[in-house]
C-alpha cells in the first residue's frame, strides 16, 4: 500500500468516527448514513492529495532557495571525475615511462650486440682468408668455394650489424636545421650513389629554398633510390623522382619500373630484416626501408607504397619543412657522375646524359 493511500485512510477514519457518532445520535436512515460516509471519504482523499502536493512544492522551493546544496552535489561529481582523470593520467605516465625505458634498453642492446659481434666476425673473415692463402692448391676447388661462401656470409652479417648500429642511433642522433635548395639536395643525394650504367634516374624537383634537417632527408632519398635499383629484376631500368612543396610539406615520390610488390607485402617491406627476394639473389640487410620509415616518422612525416605485382612500385613520403622562397636566379647547370641538371620555369630536371 502506498504511503499516500495509508495517510488518506487514516484521515478518513479520524473524520468518519465522529461523523458517524453524530449521525447515529440524530437517527437518520441508512441511505443518508451511506451518502454521508462516501462524501466524507472523498473530501478527505482530496485534502490528503493536496497536502502531499503542497509538501513537495515546499521541499522543491526550499532546495531552489538553497543553491549551496546543488553546488555541493556538482562539486562531488566533479571531484569524482577529477579523481578518475588523475588516475588515468598517472597510468598513462607510467606506461609512457615504461615505453621510454624499454626503447632505451632495446637501443642499448642493439648497439652492444652489434658492436660486440663485429670483432669475432672480423676474426672469422681473417681466418678464412688465411686458410685460402695457405692452402693454395692443397685443397680442392670445392673447399675454396666453400671458404669464399663463408666469407660472403660474414660480409653479409657485418652489413646487418652495421644496419643495426645505424638503426639504434637514429633515435638519439640530433641534426641541425639547414636552409638549402631542394634541387641541390636531391642532386647531392644521387651523386654518392653508385648507379649502374644501365639505369636511368630522372628527377623533377621544384627549385625551392626550404629549412629542415638536410642530412636525414638526403639519407632517405639515397635509400629509396638505391633500394629501387638494388631490387630491380633486370640489369637496366628507370627510376623517376618527383619532389614538390604542398602546404609546408615536402612531398616526394620515387617510382621504378621494377618487378612490383603484391599488396599483401606492402607492410612487410617496412619490417626489420625482411626481404622479398632470397638473400643469395640480392645482398641486403633488410633494414633499408625500416630505417627510412623510422627517420621519416621521427620527423613527423609519413610514408606509403603504391604497387602491383609486375608493374613497378612508387614509394611516397611527406616531410614537414619551412619553405622560404624560390631562388630569384636559376640554378646553374652542373654535370657530375654522368648526370646533368638544368632548370625550366622554376623546376629542375636531372637526367642521365
Amino acid at each position: 500500500m502506498r504511503p499516500s493511500l495509508s495517510k488518506a485512510m487514516l484521515a478518513v477514519i479520524l473524520l468518519v468516527i465522529p461523523g458517524l457518532s453524530i449521525t447515529l445520535s440524530i437517527g437518520p436512515s441508512p441511505w443518508m448514513l451511506a451518502c454521508f460516509l462516501g462524501l466524507l471519504a472523498l473530501i478527505t482523499w482530496r485534502v490528503v492529495l493536496q497536502l502531499e502536493h503542497l509538501g513537495k512544492s515546499i521541499l522543491a522551493t526550499q532546495e531552489n532557495r538553497d543553491p549551496n546544496k546543488a553546488l555541493r552535489r556538482q562539486n562531488e561529481q566533479l571531484e569524482i571525475k577529477n579523481f578518475q582523470l588523475r588516475s588515468s593520467h598517472e597510468k598513462l605516465l607510467r606506461a609512457t615511462e615504461e615505453l621510454r625505458r624499454s626503447n632505451e634498453e632495446l637501443d642499448q642492446f642493439a648497439y652492444a650486440a652489434s658492436h660486440d659481434l663485429k670483432a669475432p666476425l672480423r676474426a672469422i673473415d681473417h681466418l678464412a682468408s688465411f686458410v685460402i692463402e695457405e692452402a693454395g692448391d692443397a685443397v680442392s676447388q670445392n673447399v675454396l668455394n666453400d671458404l669464399e661462401t663463408l666469407r660472403g656470409r660474414v660480409c653479409r652479417m657485418d652489413k646487418m650489424l652495421d644496419g643495426m648500429l645505424m638503426y639504434s642511433r637514429l633515435r638519439t642522433e640530433t641534426f641541425s636545421l639547414e636552409t638549402f635548395d631542394l634541387t641541390e639536395a636531391t642532386q647531392s643525394a644521387i651523386d654518392v650513389l653508385d648507379i649502374p650504367s644501365g639505369f636511368h634516374v630522372t628527377v623533377d624537383a621544384e627549385t625551392t629554398l626550404l629549412t629542415t634537417h638536410r642530412s636525414p632527408l638526403e639519407q632517405v632519398l639515397r635509400n629509396l633510390i638505391g633500394n629501387a635499383i638494388k631490387h630491380h629484376h633486370k640489369s637496366a631500368g628507370n627510376v623517376h623522382v618527383t619532389a614538390s612543396i604542398r602546404n609546408c610539406n615536402l612531398e616526394v615520390a620515387v617510382s621504378d619500373d621494377g618487378p612490383g610488390i603484391a599488396p599483401e607485402y606492402h607492410d612487410v617491406v617496412f619490417q626489420m630484416f625482411q626481404t622479398l627476394r632470397r638473400r643469395d639473389e640480392v645482398e641486403s640487410s633488410g633494414l633499408g626501408l625500416s630505417m627510412v620509415q623510422r627517420i621519416i616518422e621521427e620527423h613527423d612525416g609519413e610514408i606509403g607504397i603504391e604497387s602491383t605485382l609486375g608493374h613497378g612500385a612508387t614509394l611516397q613520403f611527406t616531410w614537414p619543412c619551412a619553405v622560404l622562397d624560390r631562388p630569384s636566379q636559376p640554378t646553374p647547370k652542373r654535370t657530375q657522375n654522368n648526370y646533368s641538371i638544368c632548370n625550366t620555369e622554376g623546376r629542375s630536371w636531372l637526367v642521365n646524359k
